[in-house]
């Protein structure tokens, strides 16, 4: 930096009680909405195995895996679009809000729907050629559920 521009002084800064609470506020929030998406993607894994035993959370978790995909993609696309929607709510620019948010869900929707249509659809046998006749039964009537 001093290179470059030795007229710039790096050095730490004090942040104000406003921007400390706009900071950890959007990070509490974040960091609860993780935890929560963790117990929903996780607790079903958990009870199976409770209540039912190690042999099908085998072949539960492989097809969960595959459904994974899809979510992570649709994640991909709402979590680059986060700030835009952030900024456009702090300036107040409800409409175009409304309808960036109306674009990007029928666009997720769309998304999502089409990959989980082709998991259902291709899954079992991807699935069996992976792990083995095992899952031809089962995965099928798992991947529409999850789906």
């Amino acid at each position: 930096c001093r290179v470059v521009a030795p007229d710039v002084r790096v050095r730490p800064a004090r942040p104000s009680l406003p921007e400390l609470r706009s900071l950890y506020g959007f990070g509490v929030r974040a960091f609860a909405v993780n935890v929560a998406t963790l117990v929903i993607a996780y607790a079903d894994t958990a009870i199976i195995g409770v209540v039912l035993g190690a042999v099908p959370v085998g072949l539960y978790s492989l097809p969960l895996r595959l459904i994974e995909q899809s979510r992570m993609l649709v994640q991909g696309v709402t979590q680059n679009l986060a700030p835009e929607l952030s900024a456009l709510r702090a300036r107040g620019e409800t409409a175009r809000l409304s309808g960036l948010f109306l674009v990007t869900s029928r666009a997720c929707v769309t998304l999502s729907a089409f990959v989980n249509v082709h998991l259902v659809l291709l899954g079992p046998a991807f699935l069996t050629l992976w792990v083995g006749p095992a899952m031809a039964e089962e995965s099928p009537r798992i991947l529409l559920c999850l789906g």
